[in-house]
């Protein structure tokens, strides 16, 4: 973060303004998810942090709007759900204060930290509040208050940098004897938190819908038949589940079992009873992941479980293309109102002319209370001709504001 000598330097006038100004602040708690329940600092709980925040308020005249909690997440992405419901919030203009206990809450990076107090926060007219770091760019930092937070913000990230290591080190430590390392249990199992970590037992209220499965699957269903065997009889998906821990839908949950994520549910090697762990990992290659057999109970044979593998690959359909596939220029842009999936982009033949080699559509489903699919279709060509239509009619409004302006 450069040094700029009066970056945070207001003037009198904006002091006196600024002083009349009513803020309604949303106060920033964080707990990293570095920190074991055994040895978490009381002083940084969530309660505590929360609580000195509303206190500081109460004292300062300010309106606490929202409290924005992340738990267990690391201060060095900001990507964490709470921070950027926050974000949103601001640009709404739901709040234009943000409190926080101390700079490391906020983040441990040290260049985006900078970007966010240097010229996210000011561009945004947000105040900006830490009560231990005795920082609130209402009033202006002098030169050495200044240099104070950029030496903070620097040992904040070298901090989480070295935390990092040592987590790190401790995972693989504990993977390698068979605890399991990852945040939550996958669908079926729960985690068992011993002393030297956590291992996984089977969740006996998801058992009886997992082993249909894996019978459904083993007597030569298909994933499409049993996703929809597990829709009609309303079972809540593994997120659905793991959020409300529920068993079965409720009457406002729209999430649906789909064929590829059970396919991927299924391939999971941890339904054997072995482990194989840090796949996550984008810069480890296969030989780097840690394996352990035998490491908490099963659902289902290894022989039992190479057997699906073969059911769902050779039911896979290498298609031959008859037609001229061009690009998706609307990848990663088409989605449906409310969706988060893509809308898949099809072909279809020509019925009318043999010779054609038909036309490309977009498609996706909605589903309905009763659980029953409706398609909802649009033709790329008919696309093309509604984007074509709105650049005409900008370039239009365009030409007319270039008239009135220039001579």
């Amino acid at each position: 973060m450069a040094r700029t000598k009066n970056r945070y330097r207001t003037s009198e006038v904006t002091n006196q303004t600024s002083e009349l100004k009513r803020y309604s602040a949303g106060i920033y708690i964080r707990l990293s998810k570095e920190r074991t329940e055994a040895w978490r600092n009381k002083s940084q709980s969530l309660e505590t942090q929360e609580k000195l925040a509303r206190t500081f308020a109460k004292e300062h005249g300010l309106t606490v709007v929202k409290c924005y909690t992340d738990y267990e997440y690391s201060g060095t992405n900001f990507t964490r759900p709470a921070f950027q419901d926050m974000m949103d919030d601001i640009k709404k203009g739901v709040i234009n204060c943000i409190l926080i206990r101390d700079l490391s809450r906020l983040g441990r990076d040290y260049i985006e930290m900078g970007r966010l107090i240097d010229k996210v926060f000011p561009f945004l007219g947000v105040r900006f509040i830490s009560i231990n770091d005795n920082l609130d760019t209402i009033s202006g930092l002098e030169e050495k208050k200044s240099f104070e937070v950029e030496i903070k913000n620097l040992v904040n990230d070298m901090y989480s940098k070295d935390i990092s290591k040592k987590v790190t080190a401790s995972h693989i430590q504990k993977a390698s004897e068979g605890y399991f390392i990852s945040g939550f249990a996958p669908y079926g199992y729960k985690l068992d938190k011993q002393k030297l970590g956590n291992k996984l037992k089977v969740d006996l209220t998801v058992k009886p819908i997992l082993d249909k499965g894996f019978e459904l699957f083993l007597t030569g269903y298909s994933s499409y038949k049993i996703s929809d065997w597990l829709n009609e009889n309303n079972v809540a998906t593994p997120t659905s589940y793991r959020q409300t821990g529920e068993l079965y839908r409720r009457s406002d949950d729209m999430k649906r079992w789909t064929n590829a994520n059970l396919r991927r549910m299924v391939s999971n090697q941890v339904y054997t009873g072995d482990l194989v762990q840090r796949k996550g990992n984008k810069l480890l290659s296969p030989d780097d992941y840690i394996h352990f057999n035998n490491a908490h109970e099963s659902y289902i044979s290894r022989k039992d479980y190479e057997t699906i593998l073969e059911l769902i690959a050779d039911r896979k359909i290498n298609k031959k293309y008859d037609y001229s596939r061009t690009p998706n220029r609307y990848k990663g842009l088409l989605y449906l109102k409310g969706s988060s999936r893509q809308m898949s982009r099809e072909h279809q033949k020509s019925k009318s002319n043999k010779n054609s080699e038909g036309h490309f559509y977009y498609r996706d489903y909605v589903v309905n209370s009763n659980a029953n699919r409706k398609s909802v279709c649009i033709s790329e060509n008919v696309l093309d001709r509604i984007i074509t239509t709105i650049i005409q009619a900008e370039m239009t409004k365009l030409e007319r504001l270039v008239r009135y302006y220039l001579p």
